[in-house]
């Protein structure tokens, strides 16, 4: 199901609080930039509960290495194949804390999903098992993997650097955070100009990570 990658993933961003949407996608080589297809070419088809969902607002959205797109809803995780939508609500096999999902990530080099919701939940997905790590009591709103293939999680009470072996690192505002409350994360990858970094949103703005201080930086 490759084909859907760059589309339904562009136009489901920008509709990601209200349906789950996509656009007739180009060739995995080339990009909507690329194109010179105008936009009105493309159709559009959206889907709600009606089609399968387990609820209208989709939290994020990513692809897996094959093909699948994977949804965090408020009714937990949810595969779609192109045809039918797998929600994945019991919590007792997804090992999260309540079962909505308010992030997915995908990590390429591990070929794994990561999962995060409510009460400090950040699971991951390796095709087969579900495995869990609870970073405090907060919302986890975001987690990414970084350059250095680092997994971080932005939470409602600071920022996580998280290990494979199920420990983590706290970053708070002790550590350069403009505020505790966080709730986005980007990486850079490195350019003729830019290192690679990691950026965090906050309540107060972005701050990045420097490396050499292990610690945030706002400006």
């Amino acid at each position: 199901m490759h084909f859907w990658r760059l589309g339904i993933l562009g136009l489901a961003a920008i509709l990601s609080t209200t349906t789950l949407a996509s656009f007739q996608s180009l060739p995995l080589s080339q990009s909507l930039e690329q194109s010179s297809i105008p936009l009105n070419q493309y159709a559009l088809r959206s889907w709600n509960t009606r089609d399968g969902l387990p609820h209208n607002s989709i939290n994020r959205i990513t692809q897996s290495q094959e093909g699948y797109l994977w949804l965090a809803t408020w009714e937990g995780p949810v595969r779609y194949n192109g045809r039918s939508f797998k929600i994945y609500d019991d919590t007792t096999v997804t090992k999260m804390r309540e079962s909505g999902a308010l992030s997915v990530e995908y990590d390429a080099l591990q070929q794994k999903l990561i999962f995060s919701g409510p009460r400090g939940s950040v699971v991951t997905y390796d095709k087969q098992s579900w495995t869990p790590q609870v970073i405090g009591a907060n919302f986890v709103f975001d987690t990414i993997v970084d350059h250095n293939n680092i997994r971080w999680a932005a939470t409602a009470k600071g920022v996580y650097r998280l290990s494979d072996n199920g420990s983590a690192v706290h970053y708070t505002t002790a550590d350069g955070l403009p505020t505790d409350f966080t709730f986005r994360l980007f990486a850079t990858p490195t350019t003729g100009e830019h290192d690679a970094r990691l950026y965090v949103g906050t309540r107060r703005g972005a701050a990045y990570f420097d490396e050499k201080t292990d610690s945030f930086i706002f400006r």
